[in-house]
């Protein structure tokens, strides 16, 4: 009885591919997008905490609300 082995090649898309050079790992295209989008995502979640703590703060506080308004003033 004869087997019968097949070869089984892998294909890879090149734009999905992560290559190394020296011992570092670089990804292609489409990670660094979504690397971006997160960063954005952070930085929009940041933004909108910092926000949010000075309306509490301006909300408990009154002395924080003027010097708000002051500093808005001038």
């Amino acid at each position: 009885m004869k087997s019968k082995t097949q070869k089984v090649t892998k294909k890879t898309s090149k734009a999905f591919a992560v290559g190394s050079h020296e011992g570092q790992i670089f990804a292609s295209v489409p990670y660094t997008f979504e690397d971006f989008k997160n960063s954005i995502l952070i930085v929009s979640l940041l933004v909108n905490a910092a926000v949010l703590i000075l309306w509490i703060l301006t909300q408990v506080h009154s002395d924080y609300a003027l010097s708000l308004a002051q500093a808005i003033v001038r």
